[in-house]
């Protein structure tokens, strides 16, 4: 599977400007959301004591390189590791990964043929995407590389969330992280075909798609890392993150 290659002529569809991403040492920075968790419980609570988790997770990332795992995304309830969701790097394998892991019983997507990609100076787009009684899927560049059907609940409250390191704060990413977009809704097909077609068709005019503006139901968390300076994540559409031990702005971009 290849990289994002160059794109046509620019369109007028998409009026958001890209001007930046964060750049991640691998080492210690990340970025903060625990209060996309409360969120992401507030979506999932069936309310019968239970969990509902319907979720996706959206990013544009280029790869460093990383001997061990590298976390992009991870949600969890509490600090133990028997309820989580992870989009990943695993260093190991050299492969892109999306777990959902549920009564400490782990449905891991992967993506064989994604080894080319630490390193390469290419940006993947990558989602993870949960349904309710259904499966966990890992798309990469508009293709669905895996899934599995998940087999078992979530149980409890989701309460930490991370963007660039696991919850218990190593595994960090190396490379650069780009759109995050985060719902508590299984996107379709075809909006996950908008996210990665949209951006690639208008690359050649520095521009991103308006996920606000077009797939805006359930979005709890979208950040576009466009704010230059400090060590606030803005979230257009709820809280704001915090950036933290250095995660560097970077003028580089889908």
């Amino acid at each position: 599977m290849l990289g994002l290659g160059s794109g046509s002529s620019p369109t007028t569809e998409w009026t958001f400007h890209n001007q930046g991403s964060l750049s991640f040492d691998g080492t210690d920075d990340y970025i903060q959301i625990d209060n996309i968790a409360d969120e992401l419980a507030a979506k999932f609570d069936n309310g019968e004591g239970g969990n509902d988790v319907n979720f996706t997770i959206s990013m544009w990332v280029k790869l460093g390189t990383m001997s061990t795992t590298g976390v992009a995304f991870n949600l969890r309830v509490g600090t133990a590791g028997a309820n989580h969701i992870n989009l990943q790097w695993h260093g190991t394998e050299n492969e892109f990964r999306f777990t959902c892991k549920f009564n400490n019983t782990s449905e891991v997507c992967q993506d064989e043929s994604s080894g080319a990609a630490e390193g390469d100076g290419l940006w993947w787009h990558v989602v993870g995407r949960a349904t309710h009684g259904g499966d966990a899927e890992l798309w990469v560049n508009g293709d669905k590389v895996d899934n599995q059907t998940i087999a078992q609940a979530l149980v409890g409250t989701t309460t930490l969330c991370n963007i660039g390191t696991n919850t218990a704060e190593n595994a960090f990413w190396a490379g650069n992280i780009d759109e995050v977009a985060i719902w508590g809704r299984a996107i379709t097909d075809a909006e996950i075909a908008t996210l990665y077609n949209g951006k690639h068709a208008v690359r050649s005019g520095n521009k991103s798609i308006d996920v606000l503006g077009q797939m805006p139901t359930d979005l709890v968390g979208y950040y576009r890392f466009e704010e230059k300076t400090g060590t606030v994540a803005i979230n257009d559409v709820g809280d704001n993150g915090t950036i933290t031990n250095g995660a560097a702005y970077s003028t580089e971009h889908p």
